[in-house]
């Protein structure tokens, strides 16, 4: 254990301004620093129980502390002058157990013992003469008529005591009470930042009891469509109401994907959660502080006030630092517990981020008030220069500040590279920034929530690394499974298809990976929805028949040529629309490396994440996709005229695709759809209608003569040259419904989601009928 030198009050209050007196929050450490070492051996176990070996109770000590306190200014009989104000002189020692004795009587057993271990270890090489024993042998002759002839001791006696003295009653109950505050304000803000915890417990805890009833609900077997036909039972029409103003209403007007001016608007239901978090940290800051007339460590009320302010804002922060690095993590387990998407606890975090960034600002101004009152502007200045602990604070509200404006949608949708670099950096430098701010105060007590937050940083990673060798391992090994690469001007798309080494072929709707193609770029990867898995069936030559009537024998999608390549492995295949940045230049790589348009590469994979929407209880099912956002559409249409029960009722279900070339839908049609035109309820229960908003001459018709393909027949009669209306679509649909309730499903481009939600919501409220609204969104 480490002790605190034993020196004049005054002397401690000017060292250690700014985190207070250290000989007062030493008595509170001793205790603290067990649970600190502890946590160290423990190789970081979960964030919950690392915030309660944070927390331990701080009053204990306070009546033996206002004892040493009291009389630590007076001068006992000694040698010299330094015997005389020792913390071990004799006579001082024996007067502070006389002291404990009258005062701390009542008192618990625990509490005294636990004042004296503090005091032993507040006065260094103190442990021979400052013990429970030699406590009880003191006092176990004593009389309350002795102690009552004792002298007394004020706080401003200048003589030199020759025998035992007391504290002055006035002394006693000055010096209790700037102790008894110290340490209520420390227990306090020890308490109330499990008020954080709490909040975001009850949130997470509805998300839990959310997911157990979905998980639930999608055991249980289809209702008959015959019985979802009528009026909505209350408890649906209860439901239908909060979906409709609250889960899937955006804040202002229609906007949640799309920005609003330069800003996201939250859902509804997230913008309520993100308020009551705001005002539950002003209500934490704006209340409750214990403020005196007289205080032996301020000089002032002002002082008192700016420093108990200060604090709490320090405790808040620190205590809402592990949600930042927990709601922003990769490999995070909350999505898979409350079934939210990544997305959802991304904005948690910003905004956590956020309220962390406003009280640092308040922190750092509200200190700065504190010291320029306590000792005016030239000592601030010179402590702005020379004081490590303002240089690290200052550091870090940069760190955060540059982290936040990074986080910018604008910067992250312009250079999403420079986001994620600046983002990396900046934690780094934060964290290590915030631990040489406080390693010395307050005992260093408060330096665990820097090792919490590595902790999850570094958990986060490290799972992100299990998952990338265990998708990766026979790469690793030296086997060269390259990925598959092919691009077509006719289709416009990249179609990508990578070896795994450790995942069964079975694909689960609502998963992604992270791609990273080698080089040196390490830190660049980036999601994609998978759009399938397979054991080694590949595409064929499919004949296809233009709007001109001719058909014509053409390969879409892989080139035969790569049949040989993957060798009938398993396989994930994945389609990329090259825009700008990193898809451009994957583009452009496959080019380079042959002209026709197939290539090797090097792919690492990570993976899978992200949870599946519940749809199996919805008997009239409306996907809506634009682009690429097919491909997160494809897995949930398998694994209902594919993977569904021979027995089990089939839903209704209608296809809605919005593409740009009619060659990319007719190369999904031909090859990612084609065991489900070929299921037995595909006929009577799949509709499929593909809008193509740009047509060139030839609609993606490329030349094959290729013997061994197969052929099938592609109609045009899918197909309508013409941006639909998204609200037009939803409300024909709604019109068309055989039931009352009714899943719409849309992944697209932003205003395409956006427009759908308000197209859903609107048609919600103007019919009886039940339609809910399950969405997935590409982008990074």
């Amino acid at each position: 254990m480490r002790r605190l030198r034993s020196h004049s009050l005054t002397q401690s209050i000017g060292r250690s301004a700014p985190t207070g007196p250290p000989t007062v929050h030493a008595f509170v450490r001793s205790r603290k620093a067990k649970g600190e070492m502890r946590f160290h051996t423990q190789l970081l176990p979960a964030l919950f129980a690392a915030a309660a070996l944070a927390a331990k109770p701080l009053g204990d000590q306070v009546c033996v502390a206002t004892c040493y306190f009291a009389l630590l200014k007076a001068k006992y009989a000694g040698a010299t002058d330094k015997a005389q104000t020792a913390c071990t002189n004799p006579l001082r020692v024996q007067s502070t157990y006389y002291c404990i004795a009258e005062h701390c009587a009542k008192e618990s057993v625990k509490a005294t013992n636990d004042g004296i271990e503090w005091w032993s270890e507040t006065c260094k090489n103190s442990s021979k003469v400052v013990n429970e024993q030699a406590y009880h042998r003191t006092i176990s002759n004593i009389t309350d008529t002795y102690l009552a002839g004792l002298s007394k001791v004020d706080q401003k006696t200048k003589q030199v005591f020759d025998g035992p003295a007391l504290p002055s009653d006035a002394n006693w109950q000055y010096m209790h009470t700037s102790t008894f505050t110290y340490a209520d304000a420390r227990r306090y803000n020890d308490a109330i930042r499990w008020s954080m915890y709490g909040f975001w417990g009850v949130v997470i805890l509805a998300g839990v009891c959310n997911r157990l009833w979905t998980l639930f609900s999608s055991r249980r077997v289809r209702i008959p469509l015959q019985a979802q036909t009528g009026d909505l039972s209350v408890s649906k029409k209860a439901s239908k109401w909060l979906n409709i103003h609250l889960l899937q209403a955006p804040t202002r007007s229609h906007h949640h994907h799309e920005p609003w001016g330069w800003f996201i608007l939250p859902l509804r239901i997230h913008t309520i959660v993100i308020a009551l978090y705001i005002i539950l940290h002003i209500l934490v800051v704006a209340t409750r502080y214990r403020v005196v007339d007289e205080h032996d460590y301020f000089k002032s009320r002002r002082t008192q006030t700016l420093r108990w302010i200060a604090d709490r804002l320090g405790t808040l922060m620190s205590a809402s630092m592990p949600f930042i690095f927990l709601f922003g993590a990769r490999s995070s387990p909350l999505p898979i517990i409350t079934g939210w998407s990544y997305r959802t606890f991304s904005s948690f975090h910003r905004w956590v981020a956020l309220v962390m960034l406003v009280e640092s600002i308040c922190h750092g101004c509200v200190f700065t008030a504190f010291y320029v009152h306590d000792k005016g502007w030239p000592d601030y200045r010179h402590r702005l220069k020379t004081d490590t602990m303002f240089r690290s604070g200052i550091f870090m509200l940069t760190a955060i500040g540059i982290s936040a404006a990074f986080a910018h949608i604008k910067i992250r949708q312009m250079a999403y590279e420079v986001f994620k670099v600046a983002h990396i950096a900046m934690g780094i430098i934060f964290l290590a920034n915030y631990f040489d701010h406080i390693k010395e105060k307050f005992g260093g007590d408060y330096r665990v929530w820097t090792w919490v937050c590595v902790g999850i940083w570094a958990s986060d990673y490290f799972f992100r690394l299990v998952r990338v060798v265990w998708l990766n391992f026979n790469a690793f090994l030296g086997k060269d499974n390259r990925a598959i690469a092919s691009y077509s001007e006719e289709t416009g798309m990249i179609r990508l298809q990578v070896h795994v080494s450790g995942t069964p072929s079975h694909q689960s709707p609502g998963t992604y990976y992270y791609l990273h193609f080698g080089g040196w770029r390490m830190w660049e990867n980036h999601p994609f929805s998978l759009a399938g898995s397979s054991a080694g069936e590949m595409s064929q030559a499919t004949t296809i028949e233009p709007a001109d009537g001719e058909k014509r024998s053409a390969v879409i999608g892989i080139q035969p040529e790569s049949r040989d390549l993957l060798d009938g492995q398993s396989y994930k295949t994945f389609m990329i629309r090259p825009r700008k940045g990193f898809t451009r230049r994957l583009r452009d790589s496959i080019i380079k490396q042959d002209s026709s348009g197939l290539a090797r590469l090097r792919v690492v994979l990570e993976g899978p994440y992200g949870t599946g929407a519940n749809i199996s209880g919805f008997n009239e099912i409306l996907f809506l996709a634009g682009g690429s956002g097919i491909t997160a559409i494809l897995p949930y249409i398998r694994r209902v005229f594919e993977d569904m029960d021979q027995d089990a009722a089939c839903p209704r279900v209608r296809l809605v695709w919005v593409v740009r070339q009619a060659g990319f839908a007719r190369d999904v049609l031909a090859n990612d759809l084609r065991l489900v035109k070929a299921s037995r309820n595909a006929a009577a229960k799949l509709q499929i209608d593909v809008y193509v908003t740009s047509r060139s001459e030839e609609d993606g018709i490329s030349e094959k003569s290729d013997s061994e393909n197969t052929t099938t027949s592609l109609s045009d009669s899918k197909f309508t040259y013409q941006r639909p209306a998204v609200s037009e679509v939803v409300k024909q649909y709604v019109g068309s419904m055989e039931s009352n309730r009714a899943a719409v499903f849309v992944c697209g481009p932003a205003r395409m989601a956006d427009e759908t939600r308000a197209a859903v919501r609107r048609e919600g409220r103007s019919s009886s009928k039940d339609i809910e609204l399950f969405e997935e969104m590409y982008g990074w």
